[in-house]
């Protein structure tokens, strides 16, 4: 017994010893501490629009009248984008009362951004308040920030004029970020354009051409049909009545406009819509003038402008100057125009295409008023300044070209000036006189009237009357008491 106590003790001590000799375990290593989430760092455009719809809903009073009215960005589809996923996630939550987008969308083009700001002002918050009685207003802006994007949204208590203002760094899609489009600046003029608009608006688009003129250009006609389509996108604001660039009678419009009235409302005012662009070379950008101007009176309604790159020009193949020409001798082309634009007439007299734009294989017709009775010829000059009588052109015309005092005629009466190449600018130039145009003697007439023999008895100022020579015996000029005048492009087709 007392060996084996003593073997025990021994045992004891030499595990006691062993355990003093040991080292100290090492403690473990030190783990890097994880770091918190950046808020500066951008997350998706999708996951942006999820969390900031989240805080909102979180924080807009439930059951209230909601508008979404727009998110500014500069490419137009970006904007649409933002737009509809707010308004579809606040809608889901079925926490509102919301305000459909045509209606929200509508009052936000005339009275938001007015600045492109992504701000709004005290007085456009009462008019948007006014026109929606909505309790809370959702709005924001896209804009670059650093090598990204920043999403600022708004919700605004109307009644208040305070609210919740949150921002988030965003990633975009590649062809978010460039600059904008071409066609992402004509929807933005066109937005512009609609600012000024408090009323769908019968609408026709006119003519685009090169200021000064009527002339169009290969930039014309690319320009015109996407103004028209994104006319007819933003369908609260316009109804294009004409998509033809015909000319549509004022009567006409106005019985239109009248039947779009509401009950017991006023009749919107019908509006053309025409630009303008200076004639400008090859290399060069141009800067487009757009204009909604009151079909009765001409006043402006509203305007916008948007700019062509040099680049943009290029690649769609476009320019500034009708086909076949130089700027110097457009511009000559111009200058003799204008003689008879007339300011000096003794009476209104005026000619209007009936067609915006001419591609090889339309037919030239125009229309002609006088505000006195008059007798009239119209002279051709074509792409290659050959001059020609374009009207009265037979016998049947010379006994047909009498115009009554306020009334309007078009020539010809049926299809006959068919156009083609050469393609180029032409121009046409009306002669009213209060007598007849004697250009034969009247006992000839109405037999067949030779052009060339016209045309060596026309004047570029009138006609000369051979049979009223003056007291030296020498045939008398007689100058028209009224001219007026029009440009047209023969343009191939696209």
């Amino acid at each position: 017994m007392k060996q084996t106590l003593l073997v025990l003790s021994a045992c004891c001590i030499l595990s006691f010893l062993s355990c003093a000799t040991d080292p100290p375990a090492a403690p473990p290593a030190p783990q890097p501490p994880v770091p918190a989430a950046d808020p500066e760092a951008p997350v998706e455009l999708g996951e942006a629009i999820a969390r900031i719809s989240e805080y909102f809903i979180a924080n807009i009073p439930k059951g209230n009248k909601v508008a979404v009215l727009g998110i500014e960005a500069d490419h137009i589809s970006l904007s649409d984008y933002s737009f509809e996923e707010f308004h579809k996630r606040l809608e889901d939550s079925r926490a509102y009362t919301m305000i459909p987008p045509g209606e929200s969308r509508n009052v936000a083009m005339r009275e938001l951004f007015r600045e492109n700001s992504g701000e709004i002002s005290l007085e456009s918050l009462h008019k948007i308040g006014e026109a929606l009685s909505p309790d809370t207003i959702v709005y924001g802006s896209i804009r670059p920030h650093g090598a990204e994007h920043r999403l600022v949204m708004h919700a605004t208590d109307v009644e208040k004029q305070s609210g919740l203002m949150r921002p988030l760094n965003v990633r975009l899609k590649p062809e978010w970020k460039g600059p904008p489009s071409l066609d992402d600046k004509i929807g933005r003029a066109v937005i512009d354009l609609g600012r000024s608009i408090y009323a769908q608006t019968p609408l026709i688009a006119g003519s685009i051409s090169v200021a000064g003129t009527t002339a169009s250009t290969t930039l014309s006609d690319f320009l015109r049909p996407r103004l028209l389509a994104a006319l007819q996108k933003r369908g609260d604001l316009f109804r294009t009545l004409d998509e033809t660039g015909g000319n549509v009678s004022a009567e006409a419009l106005l019985a239109q406009a009248s039947a779009l009235a509401p009950a017991g409302g006023a009749a919107p005012v019908p509006a053309r819509l025409v630009g303008e662009f200076p004639a400008r070379g090859e290399g060069e950008e141009i800067p487009v003038s757009l204009k909604l101007l009151a079909l009765a009176d001409a006043a402006v309604l509203g305007s916008a402008s948007l700019t062509v790159s040099a680049q943009e020009m290029a690649a769609n193949r476009l320019s500034a100057l009708p086909p076949n020409t130089t700027r110097e001798r457009f511009e000559d082309k111009r200058k003799a125009l204008n003689e008879y634009s007339g300011k000096n007439n003794a009476f209104v007299l005026r000619v209007q295409p009936d067609q915006a734009i001419y591609h090889a294989g339309d037919y030239l017709s125009f229309s002609i008023y006088a505000e006195e009775d008059c007798y009239f010829l119209v002279r051709h000059y074509d792409a290659q300044d050959i001059e020609s009588l374009m009207f009265p052109g037979n016998a049947g015309d010379w006994e047909n070209n009498f115009i009554r005092a306020g009334e309007t005629r078009r020539v010809p009466g049926e299809p006959r000036y068919l156009l083609g190449p050469p393609y180029g600018l032409e121009y046409v130039i009306v002669m009213a006189y209060r007598t007849q145009i004697l250009l034969q003697p009247e006992a000839e007439r109405p037999a067949p009237v030779s052009e060339a023999d016209i045309l060596r008895r026309l004047h570029l100022k009138g006609y000369v009357d051979t049979k009223n020579p003056d007291n030296r015996g020498k045939p008398i000029l007689t100058n028209p008491v009224a001219t007026s005048s029009f440009s047209y492009t023969i343009l191939e087709k696209r």
